[in-house]
């Protein structure tokens, strides 16, 4: 029978919906979301006080040789950078605001996680200068080490033709503004002042075309959303963070309605109930799809040793692909894990001797 014989094109266009709906939606997969806590990428030593110390400009370097026998400056060397804690930066540009917009949001985002104690950096410049005792276990600084700008002009030349069938042309410019920057950073331990890491990052945006110069966006607009994730991988270096995974949970093959009903389960977040229901299944028939399904459920629970258990023992018994890849995305999680824990136990021991 010809289920496409009195409209065929009616037919296979909802046949065509519901295989793209699939796709689209992946109605036909159930998935999971597992929110999983990483180390800080830098090791700090168990730091639970940090300083940020502001950011410089590229000219502060020649400005402190031009100034160096003046009576009363202060040139320190903090984290390879050189700063003049007596009279900022003179570069008023767009250096500066650059400089200024790391070192303001880069404070409120430490501030703003409650992670570490934030320590005035005054009085970490203080400390230095005058060879005390720094009073944070860490302090982070840096400095921008250039900026250009570009502007790219378009010609074109247009040719009109009026009502009467008279051609003109005319020419036609347009304007795009592209900001270069390079921006060197660097987290300091304050007992040794030894350089714990050291990274530079060059940031690139360009603007869409414009009509005329004046239209063109300034500099720091153009650059705010590239600093914003500088700010973010300066905090990902520096303490802890979560990220969000999405776990596949595969389709049983066995037409078991107890596997139905964990995968229900496993839909409406109800993670505990599906978990037994798969184990129950894959305890009595080594269903492969039950204990590929409970393993994923116990990474979004982060019971990463029992998960990694589990799937051995599937890729053991079948050798299947898709178990072996599994098994490498868990081990690399608990190798992020033992690293998270010593950070956490090396804060902890940190914590109780400064009490």
């Amino acid at each position: 029978m010809n289920i496409f014989k009195k409209n065929p094109g009616r037919g296979f266009a909802k046949t065509f919906a519901v295989l793209t709906a699939c796709f689209i939606f992946s109605s036909c997969v159930t998935s999971i979301t597992a929110n999983i806590e990483r180390p800080a990428e830098l090791d700090l030593g168990g730091a639970n006080r940090i300083a940020v110390i502001p950011f410089q400009t590229s000219d502060n370097e020649k400005y402190n040789d031009s100034h160096s026998d003046r009576s009363g400056s202060i040139l320190l060397a903090i984290g390879g950078f050189i700063f003049d804690a007596m009279q900022p930066s003179p570069n008023e540009g767009v250096q500066k605001d650059i400089a200024e917009y790391i070192t303001g949001h880069l404070t409120e985002a430490v501030n703003s996680s409650n992670y570490f104690k934030m320590v005035e950096p005054q009085k970490v410049l203080s400390a230095l200068k005058e060879n005390k005792t720094v009073p944070t276990d860490v302090y982070l600084t840096g400095k921008i080490r250039s900026l250009k700008t570009d502007i790219d002009e378009d010609k074109k030349t247009v040719e009109k033709t009026d009502s009467n069938g008279n051609k003109t042309t005319s020419v036609e410019w347009s304007y795009c503004k592209t900001v270069e920057t390079t921006v060197s950073y660097s987290v300091v331990s304050a007992k040794d002042n030894i350089v714990i890491g050291t990274r530079e990052k060059t940031l690139k945006k360009s603007s869409s075309y414009y009509s005329s110069r004046r239209s063109l966006p300034d500099e720091m607009d153009l650059l705010k959303s590239e600093l914003d994730s500088l700010i973010s991988k300066i905090m990902h270096e520096i303490q802890p963070y979560t990220i969000t995974k999405k776990l596949d949970l595969l389709k049983d093959k066995s037409k078991d309605d107890r596997m139905k009903k964990a995968n229900d389960y496993a839909k409406d977040g109800k993670l505990n109930d599906a978990l037994k229901i798969y184990k129950s299944v894959y305890k009595e028939n080594k269903n492969f799809e039950a204990g590929y399904n409970a393993a994923q459920i116990l990474i979004a629970k982060n019971e990463l040793n029992e998960a990694r258990s589990l799937m051995e023992k599937l890729y053991s018994s079948t050798g299947d692909k898709r178990a072996s890849d599994s098994l490498k995305l868990i081990n690399e999680e608990i190798v992020y894990a033992e690293r998270l824990k010593k950070q956490q136990e090396a804060r902890k021991q940190n914590g109780s001797s400064l009490q």
